[in-house]
């Protein structure tokens, strides 16, 4: 399989678990949106053909998923192996775009940030 399957309801699913420890989910609250401005800005700037700045984009991007993997090596609970460089892509995506704005909406990241330990 080269893509996680019900990705976006296996994702959500398991999110409390791979999101607990606080300082994952301060760099979550911080990056997501860089993630999101920074794909955004690739693609405009992509087409705009301005070179510079699509790359300064796609660093921010790559900065985003670093830091965000810093915040889940600090968790006890490790997330599942991806099945593929697609798998990678395609759950890194819905997780910024869509599955982490969820958690906060619904509550549960103040929840979880409030939490004791």
């Amino acid at each position: 399989m080269l893509i996680t399957p019900n990705l976006v309801s296996w994702q959500y699913a398991g999110y409390p678990k791979n999101h607990a420890h606080k300082l994952n989910l301060i760099l979550h609250i911080i990056t997501a949106p860089i993630f999101i401005a920074s794909t955004l800005s690739l693609v405009a700037h992509l087409i705009l053909m301005q070179w510079v700045i699509a790359a300064a984009s796609f660093g921010g991007m790559v900065f985003v998923v670093i830091v965000q993997g810093i915040g889940h090596g600090r968790e006890a609970v490790k997330p599942d192996p991806f099945q593929s460089p697609l798998d990678f892509f395609a759950r890194f995506f819905t997780e910024n775009f869509f599955t982490f704005w969820r958690y906060v909406f619904s509550g549960q990241w103040s929840a979880q940030f409030s939490k004791k330990g």
